[in-house]
């Protein structure tokens, strides 16, 4: 099943995660398909391989000339989103802790959507394409700590006093030597891909057993090596050696979400409903407001907005860590779960050239930001799209 839901994301040139979720929904309603659910030694893995790979594309150092946008942009969808998927959440009858679960999952747009999105229409360069990449690691930061704070109240004592701030020290270490000795390290064996898949996955497990002894969540660990691992040029070399391994064991956990999640009642589906349109909704007019205060043009706005209207792999990890934490109900999980389906389904749908070209026709000029006069510039004309 993971590998026809694989085959066929790239047959139809959808994400590949909601597919997956899809066909292990539909596996667990056939006679003897009960059995499958996300819990277990592989799908731990799988989470582990995912964030790590999640972080590989988010290298800090793309923030540079674009941490305040960035910064604006990222906190006040974060924020805002958060604020309104938990006020909804509330009044749709989750209690509490759930609520808040729902709106922390609902504020955290896809990495995995977005750079493959923007690797695509070759827009990693343009400004407006930076400045995603920028909300992306700033959104993805926020999402670690939220899974860290949740992640807190199921860890058990461990054997160290203050053990959690021990462990964030040591990330930090590790991260800082893999910034100065990677290059040099890692660059030594850049044409042997086999290797490349053991150094890489010695690290990720060396950030993994920090975590987990000094009582961290493991995805902390797993998001701290691929962030230490993204720099140019130690990044390049590391993406195209564990995108096979990666590919492999995230497939298998997402047709395990997808056998995890309870036949929806009409309730159920009505909530996933009311949560996707917050996201397909409000975060393009979120984002398109705080890009526009901070600079960017009409369309670029718009645009951005738009790659950014979706719920992520980060709130599938959430949703999974809410249920066995006991945060999130079945009903709860398999709202969250399926409102993050359909949205990465309906961004490669909606964020289009043409759909953004529409939006910025029907907007008024008034409030939607204006076209600064422009000196000293040079239109160059007949260079092709690209």
């Amino acid at each position: 099943a993971a590998a026809a839901g694989v085959a066929a994301a790239q047959w139809s040139r959808l994400p590949a995660v909601p597919i997956l979720v899809l066909l292990g929904f539909a596996i667990s309603r056939i006679p003897g398909g009960d059995g499958l659910r996300v819990d277990g030694a592989v799908p731990t893995l799988a989470l582990a391989y995912l964030v790590f790979a999640a972080g590989l594309e988010l290298e800090p150092a793309r923030l540079v000339g674009n941490l305040g946008t960035a910064l604006r942009v990222g906190l006040a969808q974060f924020v805002v989103i958060g604020s309104l998927g938990t006020l909804l959440a509330s009044g749709l009858g989750f209690d509490a802790a759930a609520a808040a679960a729902i709106g922390v999952g609902l504020a955290g747009s896809s990495t995995i959507v977005g750079v493959r999105l923007l690797i695509e229409r070759s827009q990693l360069g343009e400004a407006f394409g930076r400045v995603v990449l920028g909300v992306l690691l700033v959104q993805d930061l926020l999402m670690m700590l939220a899974l860290a704070a949740i992640g807190s109240l199921g860890v058990d004592a461990t054997p160290f006093p203050a053990s959690p701030l021990v462990g964030i020290l040591l990330l930090i270490a590790g991260h800082a030597a893999l910034r100065r000795v990677g290059p040099r390290w890692i660059g030594a064996h850049d044409e042997r891909p086999s290797l490349m898949i053991l150094i890489a996955s010695s690290v990720l497990f060396a950030f993994l057993g920090v975590a987990y002894y000094t009582g961290l969540p493991l995805v902390v660990g797993a998001f701290a090596a691929g962030v230490s691992l993204s720099a140019f040029p130690v990044g390049g070399m590391i993406r195209a050696p564990i995108a096979s391994i990666g590919v492999f064991v995230s497939a298998i956990f997402f047709v395990a979400l997808g056998g995890s999640i309870e036949t929806p009642t009409p309730r159920d589906l009505l909530a996933a409903g009311a949560l996707l349109a917050v996201v397909v909704l409000a975060t393009p007019v979120v984002v398109a407001m705080a890009a526009l205060r901070s600079g960017l043009a009409r369309r670029e706005s718009i645009e951005a907005g738009l790659l950014l209207a979706q719920c992520g792999e980060l709130t599938l990890v959430l949703a999974v860590l809410g249920r066995g934490l006991g945060l999130l109900d079945a009903a709860a999980f398999s709202a969250l779960s399926l409102a993050t389906v359909v949205s990465m389904m309906a961004t490669p749908l909606l964020a289009t050239d043409r759909f953004a070209w529409w939006i910025t026709a029907r907007l008024p000029r008034r409030g939607f930001g204006r076209i600064p006069p422009i000196e000293n510039h040079v239109v160059l004309l007949g260079c092709g799209r690209n």
